[in-house]
């Protein structure tokens, strides 16, 4: 864990209206630890189902940057002077490949969430319409 922190983790600040992220950025290798202030994300798509979510301290984001690349669907801003932990996700592959007796339960927490998120992008597939022009989503 020593080597973790002291190789993987930075630490960032934001001042209010900073933004973290846009949608549709290529989305860094990074997994983010909110430490003090408040953020806001807001997507990109307007229905329903999608919404405004605060994070406050000792929320996180991002989990996703640790397991496999993804597209930001929304933005993430700074409502307040915010400070931040970043866990750097190349750094955190090397040296969690240095604990040959734990690889196997993290190899297993990565398929789980990979399997969940392709899960949810396959409901999320299902709810599009589809018109002459091509795909309109409603998600």
């Amino acid at each position: 864990m020593h080597q973790l922190c002291h190789r993987a983790v930075s630490s960032l600040s934001l001042n209010t209206g900073d933004p973290l992220f846009f949608p549709q950025e290529v989305s860094v290798a990074r997994m983010y630890f909110l430490l003090s202030g408040s953020m806001e994300y807001v997507c990109e798509d307007l229905s329903e189902r999608c919404r405004s979510i605060k994070l406050s301290p000792g929320s996180y984001c991002c989990e996703s940057a640790l397991w496999m690349a993804k597209v930001h669907e929304g933005s993430l801003v700074a409502s307040s002077n915010c400070s931040l932990l970043a866990l750097d996700a190349l750094i955190f592959h090397r040296v969690i490949s240095e604990f040959r007796r734990e690889i196997p339960a993290i190899l297993q927490y990565a398929r789980t969430f990979v399997s969940n998120a392709n899960e949810v992008l396959r409901e999320r597939l299902l709810h599009m319409d589809v018109g002459e022009d091509g795909f309109d989503a409603h998600v």
